[in-house]
């Protein structure tokens, strides 16, 4: 075993083959359905594959650093879904720029996180409760900006932002920055210490609402570049875009914790993305019937969260 004091954490090889074992499980589950159905491994699935990996992994990275604190949010689809039905109001019926057209997507959703944040935060709302009226009211705007339909027609140019390599550029940046948050910075250390114990860290003198706040915010930040990434991968913007984040990114997150723990919070959501999604698209191609994927979402989840709380 190596041995580091002061900053530097202990490493063993046990530490080692922990970390590998995700990667190898990932690799062995793409090696078997390629052997299974060989059109798994074309350029053209590998790619669509990675495209929607890129957009699971960016919201699973803001659900996992929320559930570190000890908090949940169930409007992470409704906040990406929002952010692509405004941008794409714009662009198409109004005729606004594109970059201009996903900034403010991006700030209307962010509003949102604001709003969790300040429920949450500052009034003591429980993040549940506060997060699920944020959903029902952005399904009710949803609708009625939209009345329902489907907006087509997307700009060329704003659908390039759906084709690789951007989409897992995007997710590499993101990824970074939130490791580097959640791993070197003060934040990050008591961002855990909330989420250990919030009693003993406001003890401590930590600005726990402010902390609280923020991570709301930045959840709601990576769940728009998510919705918008979708609405330029589809070419349209349906009124329920960006739904079915909110369980695959509990999946992701929770898939994360097993594998790495309570700590590595942003790895452990990324490698728990590529997993649903890579098990996922295996299934899809070998024909599973598309009602059933659901259920087998459902699974792993409940699978994940009883694992987790066993561990505990």
């Amino acid at each position: 075993m190596i041995e580091m004091t002061g900053k530097y954490r202990s490493f063993s090889i046990s530490d080692f083959w922990r970390n590998l074992i995700p990667l190898l499980l990932i690799g062995g589950m793409i090696i078997a359905f390629g052997i299974m159905r060989p059109s798994y491994l074309s350029v053209g699935n590998i790619l669509n594959l990675l495209t929607e990996f890129s957009m699971v992994g960016l919201v699973s990275i803001g659900m996992a650093i929320v559930i570190s604190a000890g908090h949940v949010d169930l409007s992470v689809g409704h906040i990406a879904g929002i952010a692509a039905v405004i941008s794409s109001l714009l662009m198409v019926n109004y005729g606004f720029s594109e970059v201009l057209s996903i900034l403010l997507g991006i700030a209307i959703g962010v509003i949102f996180g604001i709003l969790n944040g300040l429920l949450v935060a500052f009034l003591g709302v429980s993040s549940f409760i506060a997060s699920l009226g944020t959903m029902f009211i952005l399904i009710g705007i949803r609708y009625w900006i939209t009345g329902g339909a489907t907006i087509m027609c997307l700009p060329h140019d704003f659908t390039k932002l759906g084709k690789m390599p951007l989409p897992l550029l995007f997710l590499g940046v993101v990824a970074l920055f939130a490791t580097l948050l959640m791993d070197f910075s003060p934040m990050g250390r008591k961002l855990y210490m909330i989420g250990d114990n919030i009693t003993a860290t406001e003890l401590c003198g930590v600005r726990i609402r402010k902390y609280t706040f923020l991570i709301f915010v930045l959840s709601a930040i990576f769940s728009t570049f998510a919705g918008e990434i979708l609405a330029a991968r589809q070419g349209l913007a349906n009124v329920d875009i960006g739904d079915r984040f909110m369980m695959e990114a509990f999946i992701g997150a929770y898939l994360g914790r097993i594998m790495f723990g309570d700590r590595k919070v942003v790895i452990g959501a990324i490698l728990g993305s590529a997993l649903l999604v890579f098990l996922i698209g295996g299934l899809t191609i070998l024909g599973v019937d598309p009602s059933w994927l659901n259920f087998i979402k459902g699974t792993v989840f409940l699978g994940a969260l009883i694992s987790g709380l066993m561990r505990r």
